[in-house]
C-alpha cells in the first residue's frame, strides 16, 4: 500500500511485496499497491500501468491509465496507485509495467505462488492471501 501524509505529502510504502500467495488459483487479491516515481518529462503524459503474464498469453491482470503534466523536466512526479479487485489465473510469473507516453519505462517481476511451492529466490518477499 503506498500511503501519501496529506500534512508533510510524503508517500510511506507499507507491506512491501514481490510475491503473493495462496492456496488456489484462481487467485483473488484484495489490494495491491503501485508506487512510482517519473522525471524527465515534458508537459502533459499520458501514463499506462498493467500486470501481464509473463508470455503475454492473456488479458492483463490489471491495465490502468492516468494523465501527469511535467512543468519542468526536473520535476519529480510521484504516483501511487492502490488497486483492489486483482485476479491472478494462474501460479506463475508476472510483470508489472509502466509506460510512458507509450513508451516502456520498467517492469518488474510478481511472483503468484501457490502455497507449498517454494518462489525462485529465498529472498522473496510474499503477501499471503487467504481463500
Amino acid at each position: 500500500l503506498a500511503w501519501r501524509d496529506p500534512g508533510t505529502g510524503k508517500t510511506t510504502l507499507l507491506g512491501c511485496f514481490s510475491a503473493v500467495m495462496g492456496r488456489t488459483f484462481p487467485l483473488s487479491v484484495f489490494s495491491l499497491g503501485l508506487y512510482v516515481a517519473l522525471t524527465d518529462g515534458r508537459g502533459k503524459m499520458p501514463i499506462r500501468m498493467r500486470i501481464i503474464d509473463t508470455d503475454e498469453t492473456r488479458e492483463p491482470v490489471v491495465e490502468t491509465e492516468c494523465e501527469v503534466e511535467f512543468s519542468d523536466p526536473r520535476m519529480i512526479v510521484e504516483l501511487c496507485l492502490n488497486m483492489q479487485g486483482l485476479v491472478f489465473p494462474e501460479a506463475g510469473e508476472y510483470r508489472c509495467q509502466v509506460f510512458a507516453g507509450g513508451e516502456f519505462l520498467i517492469e518488474r517481476r510478481i511472483l503468484a505462488v501457490q502455497a507449498g511451492d517454494k518462489p525462485d529466490s529465498q529472498s522473496e518477499d510474499k503477501g499471503e492471501v487467504d481463500q
